[in-house]
């Protein structure tokens, strides 16, 4: 099956909104609402491409899921800040993982 480039991608940013989930009582009602929204319409397009190889995502679809990767970043979540201990550890851990310096 040829999937495109960009389908590693989604599967980075899906895991990305399930960490932020991981803090989610830290955040208001409205933030996790939109977390949800996202990590569905997320899920929505990788099932839309795996189901179809010559699925070719709208340019409009992949602007929204580069705003969600910024909006998502772990450096641009200011509950992590707050959030000390394993919560905490597991964020740094990963950061270190997509920085390709793995865990000591």
């Amino acid at each position: 099956m040829n999937q495109p480039n960009y389908l590693a991608r989604l599967i980075d940013l899906k895991e990305r909104i399930e960490q932020w989930r991981s803090i989610g009582p830290a955040c208001s009602k409205t933030e996790w609402n939109d977390m949800e929204d996202a990590w569905n319409d997320i899920d929505e397009l990788m099932r839309l491409i795996k189901a179809n190889d010559t699925y070719i995502a709208p340019g409009y679809r992949l602007k929204k899921a580069n705003k969600y990767w910024n909006m998502y970043n772990v450096k641009n979540i200011e509950t992590v800040k707050i959030a000390k201990g394993e919560i905490h550890d597991i964020f740094l851990d990963n950061k270190k993982k997509r920085n390709g310096k793995g865990i000591s």
